[in-house]
């Protein structure tokens, strides 16, 4: 996975997110109030829409910068920019509710995965014998 350089927003974006976005009760970084006619409209209580990068990671435009939904999900609950990049419990990167998130630390950058299993191949001369079938 390549990662994208992390954006660390100033002072004043950090307060621009702090009245533009909320976490709603399922833990959704949703609209405060209505914004945003030039680039698409995003209703108040309306989940927060945005494109994913490279790396399937949800991106939206705030100034002329794109922040990292999942950083935003992180700082609306803990009060504080994440320093460290992001990992998503799940693996879905599209759930960026804050109970799905966790610094990835080299510790868990580097542990194996064993939760993840190979699919068995098929194995054409196992089941049939091997050779040529004759039509």
């Amino acid at each position: 996975m390549k990662l994208t350089p992390q954006i660390t927003p100033d002072a004043e974006t950090l307060e621009l997110i702090k009245s533009r976005y909320k976490l709603n009760r399922q833990g959704v970084v949703v609209a405060r109030y209505d914004y945003g006619v030039a680039r698409g409209f995003v209703e108040a209580g309306q989940p927060v829409g945005g494109a994913a990068d490279g790396n399937g990671l949800m991106r939206t435009r705030i100034g002329n910068s794109k922040y990292r939904l999942d950083d935003i999900s992180w700082f609306l609950k803990h009060g504080e920019w994440a320093t460290e990049r992001l990992r998503h419990k799940d693996g879905n990167k599209r759930n960026n509710k804050p109970s799905n998130l966790e610094p990835l630390t080299a510790s868990v950058e580097l542990r194996p995965r064993t939760e993840f299993k190979a699919t068995p191949r098929f194995n054409f001369e196992a089941e049939f014998g091997g050779g040529l079938i004759a039509a």
